[in-house]
């Protein structure tokens, strides 16, 4: 069996050796796992409420309201006009394709486009289907979102907060996350040399070579997570000295850290 599969490895290309595993599981009656509906799901409800908490606070900045538009309030829009226009890959079009199925039963045709698919960008309305691909624009866009929403959190500091130390922390912690952003997005741009090694190197029939994207991807989310932990912190020893009852505080801060998450 070993030497069967060995001379495959040698002698078939891997869309081959796809089919060949399809339709020897599909033979023996193995289930096919499908978790398309849940990828619809979970990005319509999530990036659904997502829209309209940034709607609800773009309304509190108009009459009656009359609260001032800020920095914050800008770069957050910034965030939510990416995600809305530049959505990559629709969850539909993707899971039509075979996204959130087993690799081996998508028709090998269905996977370079899955890596390729247009990003639907009304910003960009004439550039070409394939001038974008999906992972690649998605990873990108993906860290832009993540790090704009963090400075848009430490703008809404500035606003809130008047204490100097406080403020030049607040802008050390933003220059921290600016560089995040450029580190993150030039890494994940060159990823693979060529670029295209990125939607092509599943075939096996193409010559490139790419970064260990596995621990690029563990340090992001270290560092991610730290920023986090860094800008929830940040502001609560400022809250704990209000002259309020011990109970009060407690709440700010639980109600503070919940709006932060």
């Amino acid at each position: 069996m070993q030497g069967v599969v060995g001379c495959s490895m040698a002698t078939c290309t891997v869309s081959n050796l796809l089919s060949t595993q399809n339709g020897t599981l599909s033979y023996c009656d193995v289930p096919v796992r499908d978790n398309s509906l849940v990828i619809e799901v979970v990005s319509g409800v999530f990036g659904g409420l997502a829209f309209v908490f940034v709607v609800l606070r773009m309304f509190t900045r108009v009459s009656p309201f009359k609260a001032r538009f800020g920095w914050d309030d800008g770069l957050i829009l910034a965030v939510t006009v990416c995600f809305a226009q530049c959505s990559p890959c629709p969850p539909t079009n993707c899971t039509n394709l075979g996204y959130g199925r087993d690799i081996y039963t998508i028709p090998p045709d269905n996977i370079t486009p899955i890596l390729k698919v247009s990003i639907n960008c009304s910003l960009f309305p004439g550039l070409p289907v394939d001038t974008w691909q999906w992972f690649y624009a998605g990873e990108s866009m993906y860290d832009f979102c993540i790090s704009v929403t963090k400075l848009s959190i430490l703008a809404f500091y500035l606003r809130i907060f008047t204490d100097r130390t406080f403020k030049r922390m607040t802008y050390g912690l933003m220059g921290v996350c600016t560089a995040y952003l450029f580190a993150t997005i030039i890494a994940t741009i060159w990823q693979c040399t060529p670029v295209s090694y990125v939607w092509t190197s599943w075939t096996g029939e193409t010559e490139g070579h790419c970064i260990d994207v596995f621990v690029l991807t563990w340090i992001a989310s270290s560092i991610n997570i730290l920023l986090d932990v860094l800008i929830i912190l940040l502001p609560i020893p400022h809250l704990l000295k209000l002259t309020l009852s011990r109970k009060k505080k407690f709440q700010i801060v639980s109600m503070f850290c919940v709006g932060l998450l």
